[in-house]
C-alpha cells in the first residue's frame, strides 16, 4: 500500500520525520546538525 505524505495528518507526518531524524546512523553530510534543525530541513519549513 502506498500512502502519499499529503494524505497524512500534520502530527503524523511530523512524528514520522522526527522518528527518521532520531535514527542512529542517519547521515546528513559533513556537518553535524541539531535534531531540530534536521526536522526543519526534512519538513521544508
Amino acid at each position: 500500500m502506498i500512502i502519499l505524505w499529503q494524505q497524512l495528518a500534520a502530527e503524523t507526518l511530523n512524528n514520522l520525520i522526527e522518528s527518521f531524524v532520531l535514527r542512529e546512523g542517519t547521515d546528513y553530510g559533513k556537518m553535524r546538525k541539531r535534531w531540530k534543525k534536521k526536522l526543519r530541513i526534512l519538513s521544508n519549513t
